[in-house]
């Protein structure tokens, strides 16, 4: 009985109720388009000009840059995708991107203890807290 008497005084009734459950996740990512064309300039080419800033919206077909061959012949490179165009610097040298504003999403790693908790298809609450942005996806 004293036994029993300690159980009961240490339990806790709660009332539960139907809610949503959730947990929080959290990884580093970046946004992204995931529709990225990149402007295929030929080692044996060079740019001669580029046509447009960086940053701007381009429209699909549009003139991007001008390359010349070694034969000095000149051709137009021209956008395949309507989007932002950009140069990204890397390691490897400078790509010319065309990043479509359409197809934009979040790309995220997560720690692989973490990985379990999430499934393809499940709505997710997004916190960027460097733009101090919320969205739900």
């Amino acid at each position: 009985d004293v036994e029993k008497g300690f159980i009961n005084d240490s339990l806790q009734k709660y009332e539960v109720k139907k809610g949503t459950v959730s947990s929080d996740v959290k990884g580093i990512g970046q946004i992204t388009s995931f529709n990225v064309e990149t402007l295929e300039i030929l080692s044996t080419e060079k740019i001669s000009e580029i046509l447009v800033a960086e940053g701007t919206k381009v429209e699909k077909n549009q003139e991007i840059i001008k390359v010349t061959d070694v034969n000095n012949k000149t051709k137009t490179i021209k956008s395949s995708i309507s989007g932002m165009f950009f140069c990204i610097e890397n390691e490897t040298g400078t790509n010319y991107c065309i990043y479509n504003l359409d197809d934009v999403g979040v790309k995220l790693a997560l720690p692989e203890r973490e990985i379990s908790n999430v499934k393809i298809g499940q709505t997710a609450n997004v916190k960027i807290n460097a733009l101090n942005i919320k969205c739900i996806s």
